[in-house]
């Protein structure tokens, strides 16, 4: 497959890393290496590599009338998420100029699946790219802000049709323009001394991509 930008294999890197230092004697392409690798540990003596591609399709054989994907070229095509997205924007209506910023929630590392946040020591690392912990932080770009009058640092409400909850302003200009993010695995009823009643959680006021407007407390 021809790269579409200056990309290469990781094997292609790897390799023209090494070759580069003293002392290392490496086939010219990462193909030439895998097959001198194989051949060496064996791999010939169950299948050979030339017809190893024919077995492969033998005992995986390709559906011929419901292919993988339902586009007009039936490959993925990257304009396909183009269209996607349209739809998304056309979902907009005249309703959403009451709340017009979209929600946008994911899961901290230490938060994972939802659990950490009875754990002190991972509390205290919840966000480490805005250097925040022990409250929930609403990530907005500087632009999103200063339409709103949002400063830095500033404790706000995130309000959408079905509730509100509160958060704490940080700027970042890596946020996407428009959309709020939010982290998840906060806001415990219960959980433990270290979870219970620390920082709010962001489902109560709806799911990935809902409506959603900032105002000030």
């Amino acid at each position: 497959v021809d790269p579409i930008y200056y990309s290469k294999d990781p094997g292609e890197i790897f390799l023209s890393v090494a070759q580069k230092l003293k002392g290392a004697v490496l086939p010219e392409n990462f193909d030439s290496y895998f097959r001198a690798r194989a051949k060496k540990l064996g791999a010939g003596r169950l299948l050979d590599l030339e017809n190893g591609e024919k077995r492969w399709l033998e005992l995986n054989p390709q559906p011929s009338e419901n292919p993988l994907y339902s586009t007009r070229s039936k490959k993925f095509e990257f304009d396909a998420l183009t269209e996607l997205l349209n739809h998304q924007d056309n979902r907009k209506t005249g309703e959403d100029r009451e709340f017009p910023l979209s929600l946008h929630l994911y899961t901290p590392l230490s938060f994972s699946f939802g659990e950490g946040a009875h754990l002190p020591y991972l509390q205290s690392v919840a966000g480490p790219n805005m250097q925040e912990a022990w409250e929930t932080w609403a990530e907005i770009h500087p632009g999103t802000a200063q339409e709103y009058r949002i400063t830095d640092g500033e404790s706000v409400w995130i309000e959408s049709r079905v509730g509100k909850i509160k958060a704490k302003a940080r700027l970042h200009g890596a946020a996407m323009p428009g959309v709020v993010s939010l982290p998840l695995g906060l806001g415990h009823s219960v959980y433990g001394r270290w979870a219970q009643g620390v920082g709010s959680n962001p489902m109560e006021i709806g799911e990935e991509a809902a409506q959603i407007r900032v105002r000030r407390t």
